[in-house]
């Protein structure tokens, strides 16, 4: 029996930034794969123009590029689009690479080159099930705005209507019109 991939039910954009052809092709050809919408950028100039262009839901970039390295381009991506999740993936073993991109560009991981297919398609599918999570959060926080500010006017035009008295049992209690 072969196993079935879990697709994603959004189809989450992912934006590959690499200087190496050979790396954007395998990283696409994995991704693309697991169900998500594959973008590519060989500069991160490139990968800023796209961003500009269309969303984007995860930018997966390479920290060693000429131009602009990876935690310069997270940089501006988090200041442009900060909804975008940021993975750099790199050779650097060094602590205080891993230090500036957290501290300037709020990295979400680090992947090492070369990668692990496992482990990059669980970070990805781990970060776009939280950006998943964070929509559909923003999208019930909107909600609640809307029905406070329905019950703050309903208040407003029938002073008590949001008000419930409850008896010592918790049940609620009507006002008798009759009584007043």
């Amino acid at each position: 029996m072969v196993p079935t991939q879990t697709r994603p039910k959004h189809t989450f954009s992912v934006l590959i930034v690499d200087d190496e052809d050979a790396i954007r092709v395998a990283l696409g050809r994995i991704l693309a794969a697991d169900g998500y919408e594959v973008h590519a950028a060989s500069r991160g100039a490139d990968a800023l123009v796209l961003l500009d262009k269309m969303p984007i839901d995860l930018l997966l970039t390479d920290y060693n590029m000429p131009g602009m390295n990876g935690v310069d381009l997270a940089e501006k991506v988090l200041q442009v689009h900060p909804d975008v999740i940021r993975i750099i993936l790199t050779v650097a073993d060094d602590f205080a690479v891993v230090k500036e991109a957290i501290n300037r560009a709020q990295i979400y991981r680090f992947l090492s080159k070369p990668w692990d297919a496992s482990d990059l398609r669980l970070t990805v599918r781990s970060a776009c099930e939280q950006r998943r999570l964070e929509r559909e959060n923003a999208a019930q926080q909107r909600v609640i705005s809307r029905q406070q500010a329905l019950l703050d006017s309903l208040e407003n035009q029938h002073p008590g209507i949001t008000s419930i008295k409850r008896d010592a049992g918790g049940a609620i209690l009507l006002d008798d019109p009759d009584e007043t």
